[in-house]
């Protein structure tokens, strides 16, 4: 696969075959959310082929798709002055979960989930996006878009999608880290969980699965406060 650095020198044989199953792929997933999650979440599975046959397409290594542990490392080097702040926010407002065994043990198993949810947004949404309209900035901003949409109708995830779409596509421009990408979005995440009321993010649900979350916070959330 070629570097994204290099996509308006010379067209790119995979399109528009990415573009269609990136597209197909997206849609599939707005069905999920909102048609098939509350009654058949086994029905996810279903977008798992169509992912694969795009990254066969893209010809992805585990370089391209941000899994290299090299490139991990070296986004400290690189975002060092952004993981600094992100992680001085957090400890500030989220030292208290570090004392909760439960809490930590949440934490790596919504980092697996972010590892998935970047993995994703940046194979299939942005470096498709970046090919199609061969300009950094447009590709960027409809990548963004369409991460925010696949959060409504939740107020603070669709804000903060939209800013951390923009941001992380632009990081991964220069690191290629879903691994780093991921566990920056749990810091974040949990600072943004921490500084809006419950009553508005509902415990980060999306879909028809925001609407139906109690608008009050649980009494066993309240405990744990």
């Amino acid at each position: 696969m070629k570097p994204l650095t290099n996509l308006r020198k010379e067209p790119d044989p995979a399109w528009p075959i990415d573009l269609i199953l990136s597209i197909a792929i997206i849609a599939g997933t707005f069905v999920y959310i909102w048609c098939l999650a509350l009654g058949a979440k086994w029905s996810a599975v279903f977008l798992v082929p169509p992912i694969i046959l795009l990254w066969r397409v893209q010809r992805q290594t585990v370089f391209s798709l941000g899994l290299a542990f090299s490139e991990f490392r070296a986004s400290f080097r690189r975002w060092r002055v952004l993981w600094v702040f992100v992680i001085v926010v957090f400890l500030v407002l989220q030292w208290r979960v570090l004392l909760q065994p439960r809490a930590i043990y949440s934490g790596f198993v919504y980092y697996g989930w972010c590892v998935a949810q970047q993995l994703l947004y940046q194979s299939v949404v942005y470096v498709v996006f970046r090919r199609a309209f061969r300009n950094r900035i447009l590709a960027v901003c409809f990548a963004a878009l369409v991460f925010a949409a696949l959060h409504a109708p939740n107020p603070v995830l669709v804000c903060g999608c939209l800013l951390w779409g923009v941001v992380s596509s632009l990081l991964f421009d220069g690191c290629r880290s879903v691994l780093a990408l991921a566990l920056m979005q749990v810091f974040l995440s949990s600072t943004a969980m921490a500084i809006t009321p419950y009553e508005i993010h509902r415990g980060f649900r999306i879909g028809p699965f925001y609407r139906s979350a109690p608008r009050a916070r649980p009494v066993a959330m309240l405990r744990e406060r």
